[in-house]
């Protein structure tokens, strides 16, 4: 791909991702994504507007916004199109924002809805498991350290950290796709099986995704679409 065809790429990009939504979080965690997941494939637009719709949960009105907005930029020449700023190329979603004050810079991080929905399965899954079968919490997380095996390596060794660390927190790659969170509680599910049994499973899963359709992130992103 030419230097010309990944500059003109990365603009019309943009100039969607703007069109959609106003929050320069938002805009820099999917541009950040589209670069790591599809930068170096050939440029789809369908493919790119149905990446970034699951990667952010986007409801019908912000997809048809995006998808519409990029169309209408891909019609244009480079020099026609806002250039990419500086920020969304500097490598993490953390945006600068100036306080109220207009005193230093505070940094403000907001991860997209899927990302917040994975982290919060794992961590309410493990919480009912422990209340399901107690006896056994020790052996399981030692299993979900040792035995856990997924397609995307650092989401693997995530999974592994956050067993060691006794279930209490998880640093979920922002890289990571449905499919790849999808595999993860699918394993996690396996695993869990072999100590409680599949119905028991279902119904810590069950409780799981009942107790994460109540919090803030349901709104953007259906936890359903995890299982």
């Amino acid at each position: 791909m030419s230097t010309t065809n990944q500059a003109f790429n990365e603009r019309v990009i943009y100039t969607g991702l703007k069109r959609m939504t106003n929050d320069r979080t938002v805009v820099a965690n999917a541009f950040q994504h589209w670069q790591k997941t599809l930068a170096s494939s050939a440029f789809d637009i369908v493919e790119v507007v149905s990446e970034i719709e699951s990667f952010l949960g986007l409801d019908t009105n912000e997809k048809k916004r995006l998808m519409i907005a990029m169309h209408s930029a891909s019609s244009k020449l480079l020099d026609e199109l806002d250039a990419v700023p500086g920020y969304l190329n500097g490598g993490a979603a953390d945006i600068a924002v100036p306080t109220e004050q207009g005193d230093d810079d505070k940094i403000v991080k907001q991860q997209p809805p899927m990302i917040i929905a994975i982290s919060e399965f794992l961590i309410e899954f493990t919480k009912q498991f422990s209340r399901a079968s107690p006896s056994d919490v020790r052996d399981f997380a030692s299993a979900c350290r040792n035995e856990i095996r997924i397609s995307h390596g650092s989401f693997e060794r995530a999974l592994g950290t956050f067993a060691g660390a006794h279930f209490s927190a998880i640093d979920v790659p922002l890289d990571i796709s449905l499919s790849d969170c999808k595999e993860a509680v699918n394993a996690m599910y396996n695993l869990a099986s072999e100590f409680i049994g599949p119905m028991e499973v279902d119904r810590v899963q069950f409780k799981t995704i009942e107790n994460l359709l109540n919090m803030e992130f349901a709104t953007r992103f259906d936890p359903r679409e995890l299982i």
